[in-house]
């Protein structure tokens, strides 16, 4: 059969792509989970954490993603882990709410379409509430119906972005750029 590869040429041909795979990353039993990183104990229970400004360095800046497709929450999980966020991941609108007021993070990716709570009624919440009306919020959503891009801006959103038009190593400078200029 001389149409297989033989075994010669593969080893050559997986030498490259190899060095191309991304490193193995630690094992977590959840995709809920956060990162152990070493601001996570001088947070505050339950309340949030004390007054922090803003303008956060990738390595003291806390990221939640809510994201119900649980493949492209992973991707951009990755993608901005590696950048030097701490991310949190909510896979339902209900769940992200909750760890919005617990965590406090610096800055939310939210998703439209979600089970449990859509994203609008999320915004609507966070902008309700003393403790997160401050995080900026970007959506992240397959849906750019002007109708929806309105309401979320309405309801305090600081950007619409659609994910197929989104490259994932691009959410880190999204984040820095909304933290640091707010523009």
């Amino acid at each position: 059969m001389k149409h297989l590869i033989q075994p010669s040429k593969r080893a050559r041909f997986a030498g490259p792509l190899r060095s191309q795979l991304p490193k193995p990353i630690e094992k977590r039993s959840s995709i809920n989970e956060r990162s152990d990183r070493p601001d996570d104990a001088a947070r505050t229970p339950a309340g949030g954490r004390a007054a922090k400004s803003r303008s956060a360095s990738r390595d003291s800046a806390t990221v939640l993603l809510v994201e119900d497709d649980l493949i492209v929450a992973e991707i951009y999980r990755l993608s901005l882990a590696r950048a030097g966020f701490s991310v949190l991941v909510a896979n339902n609108g209900e769940g992200g709410l909750q760890q919005a007021i617990q965590a406090t993070p610096d800055f939310i990716f939210l998703d439209i379409r979600m089970p449990k709570m859509d994203g609008l009624e999320v915004l609507r919440q966070l902008a309700a509430l003393d403790a997160t009306r401050d995080i900026p919020v970007v959506m992240l959503s397959n849906y750019d119906d002007h109708a929806l891009v309105e309401s979320s801006r309405s309801l305090g959103a600081k950007e619409h972005l659609v994910k197929v038009n989104t490259d994932p190593t691009e959410l880190a400078a999204i984040v820095e750029r909304w933290l640091n200029d707010g523009s």
